[in-house]
């Protein structure tokens, strides 16, 4: 669960606006496509809320 605290806590920081999974990968130190899965999941248990905008998907 600490992968997932971690990406949690990243999200809640990124404010209203959101954060893109670049700066998820970052902050959290994964790639960018373990924390496109990981993200899924949580939104998938309702968790977080992902928006398309423009090219970037926001969490």
């Amino acid at each position: 669960m600490g992968i997932m605290g971690d990406i949690l806590d990243v999200t809640a920081n990124g404010g209203r606006d959101g954060i893109i999974i670049s700066a998820i990968s970052r902050k959290a130190n994964l790639s960018h496509y373990a924390v496109l899965d990981k993200c899924e999941k949580l939104v998938e248990a309702g968790l977080v809320e992902s928006v398309k905008n423009d090219r970037n998907r926001v969490f």
